[in-house]
């Protein structure tokens, strides 16, 4: 389900009415005033979002963008990207996700995430791999045998009955640590505000935006 709000405009027709000979102006004022109308939605939401958000990251935060209005399209949409939204959906409506991955032993970042290339750099290592250990499915390190320079895990994929796939583990050594974890059934809270934010702000500034864009085209008017 995507994130986004749409700002339109009813009444055309007693707004034409109301400017007489000057009707042509019109969509294009319109569509100068939705499109500034969504410009600041999107601008006061890149601010809430900060807000609302323990730590957003700059991408996260880029995701939030428009689609301007045309003097043929009048609306204009406030939404966020395809890839931000696939996460931020759960910000914005609650609900659950099983394929977070939460830190264990791995550093994280100032936004308070796992670095992407810190995960890539981790398991390019022969002793970490992705899999499940005793029911708990994360990102594993292997331990060595004593006197042995070889990681002594070894791996072996199977089919269950039930058509249940994954990897048996045998860790021959000691000390395998868990580096993250995945959770399967993480519950989220909708923190983002995404369309009450957007609404208001809407609501405050579309008067405005609109009276600004017509006085302009009226000025300009052959």
């Amino acid at each position: 389900m995507p994130v986004s709000m749409t700002v339109s405009v009813s009444g055309l027709t007693q707004a034409s009415a109301y400017i007489g000979g000057f009707t042509k102006q019109l969509p294009f004022a319109t569509a100068k005033a939705l499109t500034k109308t969504a410009q600041d939605v999107r601008d006061d939401l890149k601010k809430r979002i900060v807000q609302d958000l323990q730590q957003p990251t700059p991408f996260t935060v880029r995701g939030i963008t428009i689609e301007t209005a045309k003097k043929t399209r009048l609306w204009s949409r406030v939404y966020v990207k395809d890839i931000q939204a696939q996460y931020l959906y759960y910000a914005v409506e609650g609900g659950k996700q099983n394929k977070m991955i939460q830190p264990a032993n791995i550093r994280l970042n100032k936004y308070g995430n796992i670095p992407r290339r810190s995960l890539t750099k981790l398991l390019a290592r022969p002793d970490v791999f992705y899999g499940t250990i005793k029911g708990v499915t994360g990102i594993w390190q292997r331990g060595r045998r004593r006197g042995q320079h070889r990681f002594s895990t070894q791996v072996k994929s199977f089919r269950g009955a039930r058509k249940q796939t994954g990897f048996l583990f045998r860790n021959q050594g000691r000390n395998l640590r868990l580096l993250a974890v995945k959770d399967v059934n993480v519950r989220y809270k909708g923190r983002f505000d995404f369309y009450g934010h957007a609404i208001r702000k809407a609501n405050r500034v579309w008067i405005t935006n609109f009276d600004k864009a017509l006085a302009a085209a009226l000025a300009t008017a052959r």
